[in-house]
């Protein structure tokens, strides 16, 4: 430092002034704090950016001791010794004498007047405080000037070049050499005026001649051509009649595609449909085939092995409690089954007591019964054919899902925002440790076939913000194009929640990766391990409505893409 410093009267020696630099900044200390990790003094400003750009623990400047955060305190006992010192005018490269208490300095700089200031029009040059006035009213070759013909005001330095484009300057024609009151009248003039300006053929515009004369010889050419032009003109409005059919045509086209979208979205409701409702005839299908199965084999008493009607003790058969209006409630099979089973047994009976031998009867009841079964398997067919059915719609159903899978559009940009729906239940479920970190659902790239990332975040917070903070990590994935991409990771990365409620306020952070960290390497797995700010925010925004309006909150990451190749 070139200025002189003063401690009661005499002038500290280099050796006692260094003791009182910061090595961060080489200047004398401001807020000054110490390390007790090993004892170096900082200036409050150089240590809060030296811990902001890095990684806990951190590393003294100096000497390289790791220390914590906690490690860092005020100075009390050097903050006195400074504010003790005196100082002289730090102006260069002339002082104006001024010498007094350290902790006046920067007021008596405000002021100083031979303290070197750049020039507040612009031009870069650094003159004396106490001269400003002068080169910026007389010197400097930005001050400004005005026009004598717009009244614009401009730099001094410019206003020629002004004149050459400025639209009230007085000129001549470069064709006829009229003059002209203003330049803004020189476009009309040559337009419609000028003898001496060459002109384009009216029918250039349609491409269909290119000759160009001054204004006197068009008049000659347009009359001597008149008939050749009005034949190329119908040519022309024939070729477009036929190209406006061709899109009348194209366009009735992409309505019958539109057409065929629309009713192959109807099929697919259809289709959607038929399979619940197939779903509910199977279930009921299935119901009725047990039931009939049983009503066969023992409601109606017939085993088919033995050819022959036994007793059994069927509750359908012989719940006596059953009223005609349950009866009728069954289903037709059953119905069916059951009064054949009543007349079976009351021919049963009357062959037992002797009053009957109805051979013939008994072979009826056994035809029956044979096409019943029958009718089993006809329905256990119709069974396997709707099943089938089914089966080939819900892989049309899927073919269409994978589809519109493939049309989803990843963002590849660098910039993704994460929507956080039901944040208090996920905090409190944070608190509770039933979920101690959340992923963003998606992916995203730095450009289509660049980085891949997504974001964790824990609400309750992680290492040193558990408990008081909440945490975001930036995570790198494994991706098919990791081979064309540089490693490690370089890009730094800016994390920001969103208020809501006023944008002002939002909360950010950025950091720049360590490329020596393994979290910036070429993923090996699925992701790498996650890097970024344990103590991102207060918990207590998470109480705070213009952060989690709507009970949601939003996390926007996003990477610099400077100095990336976009694949």
């Amino acid at each position: 430092m070139a200025a002189k410093v003063y401690s009661n009267g005499v002038q500290l020696k280099e050796a006692e002034l260094m003791t009182l630099m910061c090595p961060a900044c080489n200047g004398l200390l401001r807020d000054p704090v110490q390390v007790t990790a090993c004892g170096d003094r900082f200036c409050q400003s150089c240590i809060d950016r030296l811990m902001r750009n890095n990684k806990a623990p951190y590393k003294c400047p100096v000497d390289g001791t790791e220390f914590k955060r906690h490690e860092v305190r005020k100075d009390r006992g050097c903050l006195k010794e400074l504010q003790r010192l005196e100082i002289e005018c730090t102006t260069k490269p002339t002082s104006c004498g001024w010498r007094g208490p350290l902790p006046n300095l920067e007021a008596h700089l405000a002021e100083c007047p031979t303290v070197e200031v750049r020039c507040s029009l612009g031009c870069g040059k650094h003159v004396l405080k106490s001269q400003l006035s002068t080169h910026v009213s007389s010197q400097c070759p930005n001050r400004p000037t005005q026009c004598n013909h717009c009244n614009t005001s401009v730099p001094i330095q410019n206003l020629e070049s002004h004149y050459q484009s400025c639209e009230e300057v007085p000129v001549d024609c470069d064709y006829c050499s009229k003059h002209l009151s203003s330049r803004k009248q020189l476009e009309s003039h040559l337009e419609s005026e000028c003898t001496e300006y060459q002109i384009s053929c009216p029918m250039s515009s349609t491409n269909l001649c290119d000759f160009q004369a001054k204004r006197p010889e068009m008049s000659d050419h347009m009359q001597k051509h008149t008939i050749q032009f009005a034949e190329l003109l119908m040519t022309a409005m024939r070729k477009i009649d036929s190209l406006e059919e061709k899109v009348t045509s194209l366009t009735e086209g992409r309505l019958e595609d539109k057409r065929k979208i629309e009713d192959l979205t109807r099929r697919l409701e259809r289709v959607e449909k038929e399979k619940e409702d197939g779903k509910e005839k199977i279930v009921n299908l299935e119901k009725q085939i047990k039931v009939i199965k049983v009503t066969t084999a023992l409601d109606s008493g017939f085993d088919l092995s033995r050819g022959q009607f036994v007793e059994t003790d069927c509750a359908v058969t012989k719940n006596p409690h059953m009223t005609a209006l349950e009866s009728s409630k069954l289903p037709p099979h059953i119905s069916q089954m059951r009064n054949m089973s009543r007349s079976f047994k009351a021919l049963s009976t009357q062959v037992s007591t002797g009053r009957g031998t109805d051979a013939a009867a008994v072979s009826i009841m056994r035809q029956e019964m044979e096409s019943h079964q029958t009718q089993l398997l006809k329905i256990s067919e119709n069974l396997q054919t709707v099943q089938q059915s089914l089966t080939q719609h819900a892989v049309v159903i899927d073919e269409v899902r994978l589809r519109q899978d493939v049309l989803d559009v990843k963002t590849t940009n660098g910039v993704f925002i994460w929507k956080i729906p039901d944040i208090r239940r996920r905090y409190r479920d944070a608190l509770n440790g039933r979920t101690i970190s959340l992923y963003s659902p998606s992916s995203f790239y730095t450009s289509p076939h660049g980085y891949r990332m997504c974001v964790r975040t824990y609400l309750n917070g992680d290492g040193i913000g558990k408990g008081t903070h909440m945490s975001v990590f930036f995570v790198l994935m494994r991706s098919e194009y990791d081979s064309l991409l540089h490693w490690p990771f370089k890009q730094s990365v800016c994390f920001t929640l969103i208020n809501q409620g006023n944008p002002s306020a939002n909360i950010t952070e950025a950091f720049i990766p360590d490329l020596t960290s393994p979290s910036f390497q070429r993923p090996e797995k699925d992701m790498n391990v996650a890097g970024g700010f344990p103590k991102f925010a207060s918990q207590s925004v998470l109480h705070d409505d213009n952060f989690t309006k709507g009970d949601t909150i939003f996390i926007k990451c996003q990477v610099d893409l400077t100095g990336l190749s976009f694949q």
